[in-house]
């Protein structure tokens, strides 16, 4: 009777064990899928983003000077413009626009 009632014990404290680490599992789960709900909120803000960008360099290749000379000066006032305002990744997109390094 007294093995049986240890047994009992082991088990109990065992299954106790068990459903410690299922309600930490449970919290990490959670807490991984909060910050798989916060990441896609930053993707998406960076989608938006980059829509505008390649909005603005839709508008930029319309407005682009066909003389080759006005064209040159075009691209480096633009290249200034978007390294002044920290996006150079729009300003080498726009250099292979226009076919130089700018």
């Amino acid at each position: 009777m007294k093995n049986t009632v240890e047994s009992i014990e082991k088990r109990l404290y065992k299954v106790e064990e068990l459903q410690t680490k299922v309600a930490e599992l449970s919290g990490t789960v959670s807490d991984l899928s909060n910050k798989i709900v916060q990441l896609n909120n930053k993707v998406n803000e960076f989608n938006k983003i980059m829509e505008i960008g390649h909005f603005v360099t839709d508008v930029i290749r319309m407005v682009t000077p066909s003389n080759k000379a006005n064209k040159q000066l075009f691209a480096q006032k633009i290249h200034e413009r978007f390294t002044h305002h920290k996006l150079d990744v729009f300003s080498g997109y726009c250099s292979k626009l226009w076919g130089n390094q700018s």
